[in-house]
């Protein structure tokens, strides 16, 4: 499975994907800051500042996967048609699996960048609390991702871009009272309002507010992801590239 994951980042090399990994965190947390110094944001706690970064970064999460997950997609749509992807492994579920891991893996690193790119410009002092909330951001992302692969995969990239930028509104509008008490089942809302989740409760010396919304959250996300990933499998294992065999 280490040979297919290296030769899927291989692949990826000459693509805008490595790019959008590098740049687009940069260049949003640069561009937060602008704003910070030249706008009302300076008016506001650190906290709010962080809370409202973080929040940020879960709306646009939507649309990245799917605009990721799609370009996975159109490479081996390119290479055969599917058909090396179907054949490079005898086991189906490496190569579902390494398309997954490779996509999470750019998504770990844009996080990440984001994060230093805060904690560089804006002070070390929440530097914790954010490392945390990036990490709520990926772990609540990941059935969106298995969910943007699958059709990107046996559907068509535009559905996946078309799902995204809906959950990206569906996110936004999770943000405000709307939300509350149903974003736990509206998979696109996760990251923006865990996160956000964790910074209010920080702010209102309130833990257990977090831990109650996180056991909600968790008790849906788990097995509903754990179904997700089952399903994909399957399908996959059936899949010819166009069609599904019997």
């Amino acid at each position: 499975m280490m040979n297919l994951l290296k030769s899927d980042l291989y692949k990826l090399k000459g693509t805008w994907v490595p790019w959008a990994h590098g740049l687009v965190p940069l260049l949003y947390g640069l561009a937060f800051y602008g704003a910070y110094r030249t706008t009302g944001l300076g008016r506001f706690s650190d906290l709010d500042l962080l809370q409202t970064y973080l929040v940020l970064m879960g709306v646009a999460l939507p649309p990245t996967s799917a605009l990721v997950t799609g370009q996975v997609s159109h490479m081996e749509a390119e290479a055969g048609h599917f058909q090396i992807l179907l054949t490079s492994t005898p086991f189906r579920a490496q190569a579902y699996l390494t398309k997954v891991l490779v996509s999470l893996l750019g998504l770990a690193v844009s996080l990440a960048l984001a994060l230093l790119v805060w904690v560089l410009l804006m002070g070390k002092t929440l530097g914790g609390l954010a490392f945390y909330g990036g990490l709520l951001l990926f772990l609540a992302s990941l059935f969106s991702y298995l969910v943007h692969l699958d059709l990107a995969l046996f559907v068509e990239s535009g559905a996946s871009m078309g799902l995204g930028f809906f959950g990206s509104l569906l996110a936004l509008l999770a943000t405000t009272g709307l939300g509350d008490g149903l974003w736990y089942a509206l998979p696109p809302t996760w990251p923006s309002r865990l996160a956000g989740t964790l910074v209010l409760a920080e702010e209102m010396g309130s833990p257990g507010l977090f831990c109650h919304e996180l056991t909600l959250w968790a008790l849906l996300a788990l097995p509903l992801t754990l179904i997700v990933l089952a399903a994909s499998l399957l399908a996959f294992s059936k899949w010819e590239g166009g069609s599904f065999s019997a």
